[in-house]
C-alpha cells in the first residue's frame, strides 16, 4: 500500500510539481515549510495537525490547554494557507506554527526523523497515510480528537477498503465527537475497540477577546459562512429584511477569501448601500450591510448579533458550526443540508435555538424573530443556555492525550 502510495506521488510531483511550487510562492505559500524543513521546530513535542481555518482554532485552543497542564512543547501544523496564517496571528509561547508538508512518505520520514514527534493529535478527519506512516516508524502514538465521519466517506472507504484498514490498523485511539461519528469510523474500517465518544471540540469555550461595542442598530442579522452558491440568495434576503427593517445592520461573511471581491461586486450591482471591514473597522453608520472581508473575526461579531444565518446548509455543503453563534446568545437559521455538524443542529433544533427553513421561509423566519424582542430574548436565553450544556471540555482531551493509556 505505502509503495503504491509513494509512486503516485512521484508522478504527481513529476508531472505538476513546478506549477504546483510557482503557485504557491504566488498564495504566499512557506515552500520550504511544504518540502519537510521546519526550521526551530523543537524535537519531542506534542504535534497537533489540523486542516483549515475552523479546525485550526481548536486545534489553538487544545494546544493551549496541554501548555496548562504541561510544559511539552506543541506543534501545530495546518493545510491550508489561511490556517496557517490565523494560527500566526494567535499562537502563544511553547506552540510552534508551520504549514504542513506534501505527503511525499519520504519528506514526512525525514521530518519526523528530525523532530521524533511524542505523540501526533489528528483534529477531526484529515488523515494523511505519508504523515500517519512516518509518525507510527518513529514510535509516537497517532490520536484522533473531535472525531468526524460522514457518510459519503464511509461509502469511499468500502470501495478503497485496503487503503482506510492499513490508515486505521497505524491509529492508536479515535475520540468521536459523536455515537453517530463513531458508528461510521467502525463502518469505515475503524477497530470498535479504538473508537469511543468524547465530545466534539466545536463546542469548547474560546477564548474571549473581544473588543467590539455593540452597534446602535437592531436587528444586527450575522450571514455566517457564506458558501459561494448561496451567495445571490443570501444577498436578495438581506434586501428584503433592509426594506422592513432600515435600521438593520446585516453582517455578511464569506467562508473563504477568495470570494470577499466578488461578493463585494454583487453587493454593488444589487444596489444595496455597503461598506467593507477591510477598509473600515467601524460599524458603518449610513449603510446597511458591512462585508466582513477578513478572516478570524466571525465569532466576534456573532457576539453583536441578534440572529445567526449559517452559511453551507442552504446548498449541499454539508453545514457549518453553529456553536460559535449560540455560545454568544445568538439563535441560528439554518437550511437543510447540516451533514457536517448534523448532532450540533439536531440538538440546538430541538431546544428551540436553532430552526430549519427553507429558502423560501428564511427572510420570514428571520422578520418572525425580529419583530418581538421579548420572544427574540427568550430566543437567546436558550441559545445561550443550550450552549452551556453541551460544551466540550478542551482541558479534559488534553488530560486524555497526555495520559499513560494513550502512549
Amino acid at each position: 500500500m505505502l509503495a503504491i502510495y509513494t509512486l503516485i506521488w512521484v508522478l504527481i510531483i513529476l508531472i505538476f510539481g513546478v506549477p504546483l511550487i510557482i503557485i504557491g510562492i504566488l498564495r504566499g505559500e512557506k515552500i520550504s515549510q511544504r518540502l519537510g524543513i521546519w526550521q526551530n521546530a523543537p524535537a519531542n513535542a506534542v504535534w497537533i495537525h489540523a486542516s483549515s481555518v475552523g479546525e485550526t482554532s481548536h486545534a489553538l485552543t487544545l494546544a493551549r490547554s496541554i501548555r496548562n497542564i504541561s510544559d511539552m512543547p506543541v506543534i501545530i501544523s495546518s493545510t491550508t494557507i489561511t490556517g496557517y496564517k490565523q494560527l500566526l496571528k494567535n499562537a502563544s509561547e511553547g506552540i510552534y506554527i508551520y504549514q504542513q508538508p506534501i505527503d511525499f512518505p519520504p519528506i514526512l520520514s525525514f521530518l519526523c526523523g528530525k523532530i521524533r514527534p511524542q505523540k501526533l493529535i489528528i483534529i477531526e478527519s484529515d488523515m494523511w497515510l505519508g504523515m500517519i506512516w512516518a509518525v507510527k516508524r518513529v514510535g509516537a502514538p497517532i490520536i484522533i480528537v473531535s472525531g468526524r465521519l460522514s457518510g459519503r466517506t464511509v461509502r469511499f472507504a468500502r470501495i478503497f477498503r485496503p487503503y482506510f484498514s492499513f490508515m486505521f490498523s497505524q491509529i492508536d485511539k479515535i475520540y468521536a465527537r459523536s455515537e453517530e461519528d463513531r458508528k461510521n469510523f467502525i463502518a469505515a474500517g475503524a477497530p470498535p475497540e479504538k473508537v469511543s465518544v468524547a465530545g466534539d471540540l466545536k463546542t469548547a469555550p474560546a477564548k474571549q477577546d473581544f473588543a467590539l461595542e455593540r452597534p446602535h442598530r437592531f436587528p444586527v442579522v450575522v450571514f455566517g459562512s457564506v458558501r459561494e452558491r448561496e451567495e445571490d440568495l443570501f444577498i436578495r434576503a438581506a434586501a428584503e429584511i433592509v426594506r422592513e427593517y432600515p435600521k438593520v445592520l446585516v453582517i455578511f461573511a464569506p467562508r473563504h477569501p477568495e470570494r470577499f471581491d466578488p461578493v463585494a461586486r454583487k453587493l454593488a450591482q444589487s444596489g444595496i448601500r455597503f461598506a467593507r471591514r477591510s477598509e473600515s473597522e467601524r460599524f458603518p453608520e449610513n449603510c446597511p450591510v458591512y462585508l466582513l472581508d477578513t478572516i478570524g473575526e466571525l465569532r466576534k461579531f456573532y457576539s453583536v448579533a441578534d440572529i445567526a444565518v449559517i452559511g453551507g446548509t442552504f446548498e449541499d455543503y454539508g453545514g457549518h458550526n453553529p456553536f460559535e453563534a449560540t455560545v454568544c446568545g445568538v439563535p441560528v437559521v439554518h437550511g437543510r443540508y447540516t451533514s457536517n455538524n448534523r448532532h450540533l443542529f439536531e440538538t440546538l433544533d430541538s431546544a428551540g435555538a436553532a430552526f430549519e427553513v427553507s429558502p423560501e421561509q428564511l427572510v420570514p423566519k428571520v422578520l418572525e424573530m425580529a419583530s418581538d424582542a421579548d420572544y427574540l430574548n427568550r430566543l437567546k436565553q436558550r441559545a445561550k443556555q443550550t450552549a452551556e450544556k453541551i460544551a466540550a471540555s478542551p482541558e479534559k482531551y488534553a488530560r486524555m492525550i497526555l495520559a499513560d493509556e494513550t502512549k
